[in-house]
């Protein structure tokens, strides 16, 4: 299972795939 965890930068919410640390959608 991967898990993704939202993490704000900037004001905008990003969400990250911890296992590659790739940012998979990056919410405005």
């Amino acid at each position: 299972d991967t898990k993704y965890r939202y993490v704000v930068v900037d004001n905008r919410t990003v969400v990250v795939d911890s296992g590659t640390r790739k940012i998979i959608k990056v919410i405005e």
